[in-house]
């Protein structure tokens, strides 16, 4: 029986986990493979699951790799590309004049704002466009979990425990802060978050849902501090693979592209070709000349010898 089935690519600053999301009912998520990886093995892995993944995939990003962040506007202000870009370059310290960055209106006057990492996304870039698997979409982690607050109106703090963890404050589908936090997670650091949220967006979330690998949380200490808090099964690999192919669609959608202006790795050696002297024309024009003069010589030397026969 055929089984619809996207393939996706999760990468953070240390793993890479190789996932096959199958469409249905109850959508199922196939992990084909995980590891850590660096720089130097990340393209050989990849290329050792190359007929596992086929030749599309999407992939799913940390926010080690990009920014992520809400802009709010006046209401007098006219919003163009320029205007957000400089507001967007207040907060964030990679130069946007140098690197990929997308953006969207998410609510009345608030515009959400994506900048890639250039150094880090642009090695990535190369390593992926080695491996000659097409990507149909990027997204950040972040996102992919908004995604999952479309039909709910009070904001959620998502906390995805992988390699770290991973907070994403969001609200209807709007990313309004994103934290990287080691693990252990503590409630103190979670709680700095909350109100930092507090503190620059005057509103904080009514709920905490925890998500990804939550064996070894504890509930209980958040529950102590009045959290309302929730375990639930969510896949952000599974929010990318449903994700509408809205390619040309960027005011409903966020779509990164690979970086391909990258310059060769220094132990790459390129060959350039050898030029001819000589252009292929001028060559063939030059051996039908000769061979019409030596015909022409040939002829008259028979003519002459038939004369000197007489």
């Amino acid at each position: 029986m055929f089984e619809r089935k996207k393939s996706i690519l999760f990468i953070t600053k240390s793993k890479i986990k190789i996932v096959s999301v199958v469409f249905g009912k109850i959508p199922r998520e196939n992990v084909i493979a995980e590891s850590d990886w660096n720089f130097d093995n990340l393209l050989s892995f990849i290329l050792q699951y190359k007929k596992s993944i086929g030749n599309y995939a999407r992939l799913l990003i940390s926010e080690d790799f990009v920014y992520v962040i809400t802009l709010s506007f006046p209401q007098e202000a006219v919003l163009d590309r320029d205007v957000i870009r400089k507001r967007a370059q207040e907060f964030i310290p990679e130069d946007l004049n140098k690197t990929i960055w997308y953006f969207k209106e998410v609510s009345n006057r608030k515009t959400l704002v994506v900048a890639a990492v250039k150094e880090l996304f642009e090695d990535i870039s190369e390593i992926i466009t080695k491996s000659e698997v097409r990507i149909e979409t990027i997204e950040p982690l972040s996102l992919s979990l908004a995604r999952l607050t479309q039909k709910q109106a009070p904001p959620i703090l998502f906390i995805y425990l992988y390699d770290k963890a991973y907070l994403t404050f969001a609200q209807k589908e709007a990313v309004f802060a994103t934290e990287r936090l080691d693990l252990p997670l503590t409630l103190g650091k979670v709680k700095k978050f909350i109100l930092f949220t507090k503190e620059n967006f005057e509103i904080g979330p009514k709920e905490i849902v925890f998500c990804g690998n939550t064996d070894a949380l504890n509930l209980q200490e958040y529950e102590k501090e009045n959290f309302r808090t929730q375990i639930q099964q969510l896949s952000p690999t599974i929010s990318l693979a449903y994700k509408e192919d809205t390619k040309d669609k960027d005011k409903k959608e966020l779509n990164l592209e690979l970086i391909r202006t990258f310059s060769p790795s220094p132990s790459l050696k390129i060959v350039s070709p050898k030029k001819n002297k000589l252009p292929v024309f001028w060559i063939v024009s030059i051996i039908f000349l000769i061979i019409i003069i030596a015909l022409e010589v040939l002829l008259y030397f028979r003519f002459d010898l038939k004369l000197m026969q007489k």
